[in-house]
């Protein structure tokens, strides 16, 4: 690992090492993607204002929050890079048990202020934290204890000497037994949870932690992708979700056509059955009467007789412009309220612009369709961050053949742009690269949390 190899502007082992006066010590990562710093409060202050200034931020209130750990997140072209800054007091444990782990880390060749736990604390640091249970190790959790104990008894025996003074005798001897594929009972399991309970001075503290986490069942994090199709939509919610994964952030994915459901089908299915018996239904134009080649067929019907109908009364179109606005938006709300319950963020495949902007285009040829505008914003769920992928006419024709015309699409177009405007969307370029378009969506979307 070459610690003082830049990646995309991302900060290194070096430049955190150079920073600090005393030592930090990394418990896992260094890659440049995920690193977790042990520091003193100093350090840690130095540390934040290093982070800030190449671009990386704290979660905000719209995720969930560690008791502890100040979890700091960039996002460029390679994905996010994570820093956890976790601080040494964290243990409630005496000063010159602490100092104990910064003098025996072992300092990085290349990164100087920046050190690994020796083989012992390191043991002990994973004993804490997965010798309370009685499952066998997975294989990342055996990789990390055989980096340090390997097939040797010497690393088990300094960790066990110093064990008690950690609080986590018990706990190690736990971690011993299933490394070496010796499941402990349930006794023994309890001895190293109750042996860390009786001495932590941390429980307050995680008790808040816990508290705060439900903050996310009752405010999610909830972000809106619009634009008309071929705007790359799926492509940035893909690339968002994998973003957010990368940080410990849950996604789910809520995604609604407008005009579309099984109800809305099975009224039109209804009324062009009824048109078609009394005789109502348009001629159909076939190519053999011209002797030319029809040319494809859009993938809806632009003026069916069902619409010819309804636009006969301006009550009638109003009325099943607000009934398609509900039925839309109510799958919208409903997946936010699960997503409260799992504690979730959510991602809109289209949102409240995209159902004013279809509504307009569907229901708006003679007048406004007011009443399933405000039936739309007052249902749909508000957003944190809500974005508009802008494209040209032509570039959407090209991306989605056969589903409007030339003339439709720039209309469609035109009135997204309207609305966009109204409703106060951040508009973006949807040409642009879509790397370059991923990482200013997750910085933002990263950035609203702190709304």
């Amino acid at each position: 690992m070459d610690a003082s190899a830049p990646q995309d502007g991302r900060v290194t082992l070096r430049e955190m090492g150079m920073a600090v006066e005393r030592t930090v010590v990394m418990t896992s990562g260094g890659d440049g993607v995920d690193t977790d710093l042990l520091c003193r409060a100093p350090e840690r202050e130095r540390l934040a204002v290093l982070l800030h200034r190449r671009g990386y931020r704290l979660p905000g209130a719209r995720l969930p929050q560690r008791s502890w750990t100040e979890q700091w997140v960039r996002f460029d072209a390679a994905g996010a890079s994570v820093v956890d800054l976790n601080p040494a007091e964290r243990w409630g444990l005496p000063p010159h048990v602490v100092d104990g782990l910064f003098d025996r880390a072992r300092l990085l060749p290349d990164a100087a202020g920046v050190a690994v736990p020796a083989p012992e604390h390191a043991l002990i640091l994973l004993a804490r934290r997965y010798g309370r249970s009685r499952a066998p190790l997975t294989a990342k959790q055996r990789r990390k204890v055989a980096r340090f104990a390997g097939g040797e008894s010497r690393a088990w025996d300094d960790a066990a000497a110093i064990a008690g003074e950690w609080h986590c005798l018990a706990a190690l001897q736990v971690l011993r037994d299933r490394f070496h594929g010796r499941l402990p009972g349930r006794l023994e399991v309890l001895r190293a949870a109750a042996e860390q309970g009786a001495h932590s001075t941390g429980r307050v503290k995680r008790l808040r932690s816990m508290v705060k986490g439900l903050s996310l069942v009752h405010a999610p994090l909830v972000v809106g992708l619009s634009g008309v199709d071929g705007s790359g939509k799926s492509t940035q919610i893909e690339r968002l979700r994998s973003a957010l994964d990368a940080v410990g952030i849950e996604t789910s994915v809520a995604w609604r056509p407008v005009g579309h459901g099984r109800t809305l089908r099975k009224v039109r299915r209804s009324a062009k059955r009824a048109l078609a018996l009394a005789g109502r239904s348009g001629a159909v134009a076939r190519s053999s009467d011209t002797g030319l080649v029809a040319p494809p067929a859009l993938t809806w019907d632009p003026n069916p007789a069902t619409r010819q109908l309804r636009e006969r009364s301006a009550a009638l179109t109003s009325a099943w412009a607000a009934y398609v606005a509900v039925s839309t938006a109510a799958p919208y709300r409903l997946s936010v309220l699960r997503a409260r319950a799992k504690g979730k963020a959510v991602i809109c495949d289209r949102a409240q612009l995209d159902l004013v902007a279809h509504l307009i285009f569907q229901y708006g040829t003679a007048r406004r369709p007011r009443l399933a505008i405000a039936l739309a914003g007052a249902l749909f769920p508000a957003t944190d961050a809500a974005f508009y992928l802008d494209i040209r006419t032509q570039t959407a024709v090209e991306r989605k053949p056969l589903q409007y015309t030339e003339a439709e699409v720039d209309r469609l177009l035109r009135i997204y742009r309207a609305e966009r405007i109204r409703l106060g969307v951040r508009e973006l370029d949807g040409e642009r690269p879509p790397d370059d378009l991923a990482v200013a969506i997750a910085r933002e979307v990263w950035q609203s949390t702190n709304g």
